[in-house]
């Protein structure tokens, strides 16, 4: 069985201190490469969506509280892995955008609201093509919110 393992890192103000590694009293979900993740302290959940178990690439999602727990929102971002997640902390949606499937890079943005996601139509769309896979979009990414704007 895989076992989670949460490094706690202590405040700056304690800097002699150092972080330390401790196991996570709860199973994780099925191992897969290229699922992504993002954290919303409002809600105090990890959120996992997608990735690729060697077989199948899943539009799966998963949130961590006091235990993993898989979700079945009524709508959700097709089958990927590699997509990018962020917490918008002023909306309080955690924004994805991207991934692939199979060779077919993704360009599309979803929004999760803690019980849904819901697709959004955006003017531009970012593209990097990279050798090997079709299509606009982006892959191996990442994104951050900016407070500021």
């Amino acid at each position: 069985m895989s076992r989670w393992i949460v490094l706690l890192s202590l405040p700056w103000t304690c800097a002699a201190a150092p972080a330390q590694w401790l196991e996570a009293p709860f199973a994780p979900p099925t191992a897969m490469r290229g699922a992504t993740l993002a954290f919303d302290p409002t809600r105090g959940e990890l959120l996992r969506f997608g990735g690729f178990d060697g077989a199948a690439y899943l539009a799966e999602t998963w949130s961590l509280g006091d235990a993993w727990s898989q979700l079945a929102p009524a709508h959700s971002p097709s089958p990927r892995w590699g997509m990018e997640l962020a917490l918008d902390s002023h909306r309080g949606v955690i924004v994805g955008f991207g991934g692939a499937f199979s060779t077919t890079i993704l360009a599309d943005t979803w929004e999760w609201d803690g019980s849904d996601w819901r697709q959004v139509v955006t003017a531009n769309v970012p593209d990097r093509q990279l050798q090997g896979f079709g299509g606009p979009g982006l892959i191996r990414h990442r994104m951050v919110y900016d407070t500021a704007r």
